[in-house]
């Protein structure tokens, strides 16, 4: 299995390293390439792929590939950007070559949570229904909304098709498939009220 850096900022693929800590070595290669920005490490298997949506998998194989392509469907944007993972080099350092190259060793990472507040529920204006919080799997449904609904000629919001690829989109990203329904009733619904 191999390990990838992603830069969050850009959404690109920077290295992709095997090996012995794999990990701690991508770790390096941000602290190395990036070392301000925001940084993203995960497995190259469909699963650690999932975490992504699909307009964030279409961003990431763009970017890296330097190509203008559309993915209508999830398994599709993830076999792609695993083309592109395979065709990238293997970063050929040891960990101790990335320690010589950085100059210093990484300070070992705390990862205790800090309690942050909880933020207040976005409240329902009457019957017109509020966007979901980023970052959850309701607001994926509402993204991947967006994201075909923009993709449209005819932009029709009573179209089946589009309420179908919505779902087995959101499905094939780890969404209840009842869940992907009511959420695209809602997403509609807040779209005719706007």
């Amino acid at each position: 299995m191999k390990t990838i850096l992603i830069d969050i900022n850009k959404m690109i693929l920077l290295k992709v390293v095997e090996g012995d800590k794999p990990v701690r070595c991508c770790e390096y290669w941000a602290d190395i390439l990036i070392p301000k920005a925001e940084f993203y490490i995960c497995g190259d298997t469909g699963r650690e792929l999932a975490r992504f949506t699909l307009m964030e998998l279409q961003m990431l194989y763009n970017n890296t590939a330097g190509a203008v392509a559309v993915f209508r469907d999830y398994p599709r944007a993830i076999e792609m950007v695993q083309v592109c993972i395979d065709k990238f080099e293997v970063a050929k350092l040891t960990l101790g070559d990335l320690v010589k190259k950085l100059g210093k060793p990484l300070k070992d990472q705390d990862f205790t949570p800090v309690k942050e507040k909880p933020e207040a529920k976005a409240k329902q204006v009457g019957n017109i229904p509020t966007r979901p919080k980023a970052g959850t799997m309701t607001a994926r449904v509402w993204e991947a909304a967006d994201w075909y609904y923009d993709q449209q000629d005819d932009k029709d919001l009573t179209s089946k098709e589009l309420r179908d690829e919505v779902v087995q989109a959101c499905v094939l990203g780890g969404v209840n498939s009842s869940t992907a329904t009511t959420q695209f009733g809602k997403w509609k619904k807040a779209l005719l009220a706007s």
